[in-house]
């Protein structure tokens, strides 16, 4: 990660994972008191990891396309995202066909296309490329993560990385891969499960921690594909 391209969602999400641990050591002691309270922690800290993780997907999309714009010459950002911002200018023009008068509709079809008119020249007077960074509603884990980098350029994103944890052997500790998709639709259905239908504790504090350090493993590698990808665009001019 080079000194002038950092990403400030990375460090946001790992301020907030020291939160989960909190959590967990909250209801570690409160565990021989009282399991139900002990039970309680634990659920929210399941909770939070799983909000903070979408919250920082979502802020790192934001922060890669402002730092695309900002270090990479207009023809040489990835054509898939050009594409995908023209396809989201169509989508809310069509929204708002819905809601304004004739007039206006034709003034802001004018006003729109000029601008994607001046994207696809490349020329330096076209608007900064803006993508939708959030989730769609209602959908989480592997796919609605995989959909949203999809729109930056990135497919299946959650294959993209070997992502370890330690195991004892009998040479010592050594890495073993994990299915990281896996996990993280185990996280979401956890999360899922403690939402609606608020049963019982499925997962020990031992596999949240767990889940702590897979996602932390994930987020460094993201950031710096990300960052990669911003300096291989920004070598290209």
């Amino acid at each position: 990660m080079t000194a002038n391209i950092n990403f400030e969602s990375l460090h946001k999400f790992h301020i907030a994972l020291r939160e989960v641990i909190v959590l967990i050591c909250r209801s570690k002691r409160e565990e021989e008191k009282c399991r139900t309270i002990s039970n309680i922690y634990l659920k929210a800290a399941l909770i939070l990891l799983t909000s903070k993780f979408e919250a920082f997907l979502e802020n790192a999309v934001v922060e890669y396309i402002a730092l695309l714009n900002e270090n990479v010459a207009i023809e040489f950002i990835p054509e898939i995202i050009k594409i995908n911002h023209t396809k989201e200018v169509f989508e809310k023009l069509g929204t708002c066909f819905q809601k304004i008068h004739e007039e206006d509709k034709r003034k802001l079809i004018s006003e729109n296309m000029k601008d994607l008119a001046l994207l696809w020249k490349s020329n330096t007077n076209a608007k900064p490329i803006q993508i939708n960074n959030k989730f769609n509603f209602g959908k989480h884990g592997e796919k609605a993560i995989n959909e949203l980098f999809r729109r930056i350029g990135f497919n299946n994103i959650l294959d993209e990385f070997v992502i370890v944890k330690k195991v004892q052997t009998f040479d010592g500790m050594e890495d073993e891969n994990i299915n990281f998709k896996a996990k993280v639709n185990e996280l979401t259905h956890k999360r899922n499960t403690i939402l609606h239908n608020d049963t019982s504790i499925t997962f020990t504090k031992e596999e949240l921690v767990d889940y702590i350090k897979y996602l932390k493993q994930f987020s460094q590698k993201l950031i710096v594909k990300l960052v990669e990808s911003i300096e291989n665009s920004s070598a290209s001019a």
